[in-house]
């Protein structure tokens, strides 16, 4: 990039973007969908987390009214993983159902 980019843009600070998490899931009126995947039996369906390390999390939001950047990072990822798991691992995609999927590619770099 030498001679492209000026190199005060190269060597100043960088710092990593993050998108708008709190806007995705965690609005003032969420859809329904977003309590339900924080539900105890959803935890439980996934395997994924344990409710018990979640639910204290959740108790807190709820009284504060808000949340911090880490905090809407963890639920973004519970309710993103629960939605991956319920559309593919229980098999609620019609696609995924016959165990193979049409848009996946298998690259072999050896």
């Amino acid at each position: 990039m030498q001679n492209k980019i000026p190199e005060s843009i190269i060597k100043r600070s960088k710092q990593a973007y993050r998108a708008p998490i709190k806007n995705a899931f965690l609005q003032k009126k969420p859809p329904d969908y977003i309590k339900e995947k924080l539900t105890p039996e959803s935890f439980s369906r996934a395997g994924i987390f344990d409710y018990n390390s979640i639910s204290d999390l959740l108790i807190k939001i709820e009284k504060a009214g808000s949340s911090s950047e880490v905090e809407d990072m963890v639920l973004a990822s519970v309710i993103s993983s629960h939605l991956l798991y319920d559309q593919f691992i229980e098999g609620h995609h019609e696609e995924s159902r016959s165990g193979k999927l049409k848009n996946m590619k298998i690259i072999d770099q050896l």
